[in-house]
């Protein structure tokens, strides 16, 4: 039973993951109460949170390192599937008023390859 006692009051990573894990679902469980047909949903986990946080509530500061770099990684990853397939289809389509973008392209790889030469000859300028 000491492992049940240290994830309550512990200091390791399954006590972290416990208040992750505790936070979250009550924070989903208050985001879907409604009020006057108004309800917070995934906002009052960030409220559990700053609650959790008021009361004391502390985690070790290594899996809070991993957490946030994971939490980064998977919002990166998730814009990028949003977004992805729409940005490189943008490059195929000529947008009214705004000229032809294998012009923009043009430029834009001028550009970069002007700064990989500068950065080859004199590395301490720009690099």
């Amino acid at each position: 039973m000491n492992w049940f006692t240290d994830l309550f009051a512990g200091t390791g990573v399954a006590h972290s993951i416990f208040i992750y894990a505790i936070v979250i679902a009550i924070g989903v469980i208050l985001g879907k109460v409604k009020i006057k047909g108004i309800s917070l949903g995934a906002t009052f986990v960030l409220f559990v949170g700053i609650l959790a946080g008021h009361l004391g509530l502390s985690i070790d500061m290594n899996t809070l390192k991993f957490i946030q770099e994971f939490g980064l990684i998977l919002f990166i990853f998730s814009i990028g599937l949003q977004v992805g397939p729409s940005f490189f289809s943008s490059f195929n389509h000529v947008h009214i008023g705004s000229g032809n973008n294998a012009s923009f392209n043009r430029v834009t790889v001028r550009g970069g390859a002007e700064a990989l030469f500068a950065c080859g000859r004199d590395a301490e300028a720009i690099c």
